[in-house]
């Protein structure tokens, strides 16, 4: 008995940009927040490097911490792992997504959730002392 199998479906351009869109901002938020893991160490071991970051507004520790802990634990995680499973579902199902205007705009939600977290961390309003 032969049995057929499903046809496969290819990515298109616009999957493969929207997925590759989740995953640079995860990359970037994994790697710009893995910076300030070494400069918590230092702090703990008695070499305060934060004053060094002054100028670009990276003065204290807790706002390193903060935003250490947001871009890994949050961000990096949350863009992944809805970039990843785009590409679990399209690729499991063999088909397109079927509303994806929907996931565009939570990709833009997500984004701007981002930026609105991330002003008032950079600009000392808000530290969550994510331990």
């Amino acid at each position: 008995m032969l049995t057929e199998r499903a046809p496969t479906y290819q990515l298109t351009r616009g999957d493969r940009r929207f997925i590759g869109l989740h995953l640079i901002f995860a990359v970037l938020a994994l790697t710009i927040g893995s910076l300030f893991g070494p400069l918590q160490a230092f702090q703990w071991s008695g070499l305060d490097l934060y004053q060094y970051l002054e100028p670009i507004g990276l003065e204290n520790y807790y706002k390193g911490l903060t935003i250490h802990g947001v871009l890994n634990a949050l961000v990096w995680t949350t863009f992944f792992i809805t970039g990843f499973l785009t590409l679990a579902t399209i690729a499991g199902l063999r088909r397109p997504l079927r509303f994806p205007l929907l996931n565009r705009i939570g990709f833009g939600t997500m984004v701007v959730g981002l930026v609105m977290t991330g002003i008032p961390i950079l600009a000392g309003w808000a530290s969550v002392l994510y331990t």
